[in-house]
């Protein structure tokens, strides 16, 4: 039965009851349900000879309509059958139960029974679903199921979802139900690193749309700008800095920063580059000699910059041991001074300093007696 059709089916006439040996076709009579006998503006079918079923698609949905069947041979028509009835399916005419559970990007739906199902078995259902206030609704057919996952949703953004059941005649009545999307943070935002002697400090601001609560940060680092990123650690929701440690100076370091919420992690921050660096180191030893006129010369080896390229030299110089003079300064390149400071036979004493971008090493000292 599917709307517009109904099928009629008996057992066929046998010995006696068939009249004859002859094969016997049916006359089979139908019409709107009604209370008389007369019959006779009835419509009416015939079947092939020994036809046990007869099936007519020319009704109205929803009618009941009335049946009897008689059995024909080369004598005549026999007696009618006693009168059956029954209604012509329509779509359904109660709405499914549902509803809707948030999930990141999609609405879960749980779909309940239908109560009327029109006469017909219940094949699937029709879901509807539109962002709130939009006026086009997308649609999809789904087979007959208990669950079912709207995905591909837009994050944290509130949907009109509509579901109705369907059967072979269409579909009927629909349940709307609203529901939000979860969504997770957005990037955090205005991400920064400053360097620092063997570390970096990170730092940033809250992402956009939290979409939630921020529960806590995490930082990534990675060695270069191609590396494996790896944890460099956690901070509280509330916590917008982080001091990362045991970086190795001059070498170039990523972070990005992300958001977490009771829902998930969100979107990773753009990456920032940073190059940990300090003070310069002081040269590893510092020599003076004096040849035999008296000229002193002032020596030592290319120094470190500690992550930073060295920018020059500083040499000063003391006759006593406690009062320094500067002597000179000199560029990265340059290794020596020479000087003539200082008395005949007397010593002469000298401290030796690096300078890069971000200062002043320590000194390194030495002393000669000049001759």
């Amino acid at each position: 039965m599917a709307g517009k059709a109904i099928t009629a089916s008996w057992t066929a006439l046998t010995g006696s009851a068939a009249g004859t040996d002859q094969p016997v076709s049916y006359l089979v009579q139908y019409r709107e349900k009604a209370t008389d006998d007369d019959w006779s503006t009835a419509s009416v079918g015939e079947t092939a000879p020994n036809g046990t079923s007869f099936t007519t698609n020319a009704l109205v949905k929803g009618v009941t309509y009335q049946f009897r069947v008689a059995g024909q041979n080369s004598e005549g028509v026999g007696p009618w059958s006693d009168v059956k009835e029954l209604e012509t399916a329509t779509a359904p005419t109660s709405a499914p139960t549902l509803t809707a559970t948030p999930k990141v990007g999609e609405l879960s739906l749980r779909i309940g029974s239908v109560s009327a199902t029109g006469g017909s078995p219940i094949t699937g259902y029709q879901v509807k679903y539109r962002q709130v206030g939009a006026s086009a609704w997308s649609t999809k057919n789904i087979e007959r199921v208990t669950t079912y996952v709207l995905t591909g949703l837009k994050q944290a953004v509130n949907y009109d979802v509509s579901v109705a059941a369907v059967n072979a005649v269409g579909a009927g009545p629909a349940t709307t139900v609203r529901a939000g999307t979860q969504g997770l943070p957005s990037a955090p935002t205005s991400v920064k690193v400053a360097r620092g002697d063997r570390q970096a400090t990170v730092a940033w601001g809250a992402p956009t749309k939290p979409n939630g609560t921020v529960t806590s940060y995490l930082v990534q680092k990675r060695l270069g700008t191609t590396g494996t990123w790896a944890t460099a650690g956690t901070t509280t929701g509330s916590t917008k800095k982080f001091v990362a440690k045991g970086l190795t100076n001059g070498s170039t370091y990523q972070f990005r920063v992300v958001a977490k919420t009771s829902v998930g992690t969100g979107a990773y921050s753009a990456a920032v580059k940073v190059v940990p660096a300090g003070k310069p180191i002081a040269p590893s030893s510092v020599k003076a000699v004096s040849d035999s006129k008296g000229l002193l010369t002032v020596t030592w080896p290319k120094a470190s910059g500690n992550g930073l390229p060295v920018t020059g030299y500083t040499v000063k110089y003391s006759t006593n041991g406690s009062t320094y003079y500067t002597l000179k300064k000199v560029g990265a390149s340059t290794l020596k001074v020479t000087t003539t400071k200082g008395s005949h036979g007397k010593r002469v004493y000298f401290k030796v300093y690096t300078h890069n971008a971000l200062g002043t090493s320590t000194e390194r000292t030495t002393s000669v007696i000049r001759k």
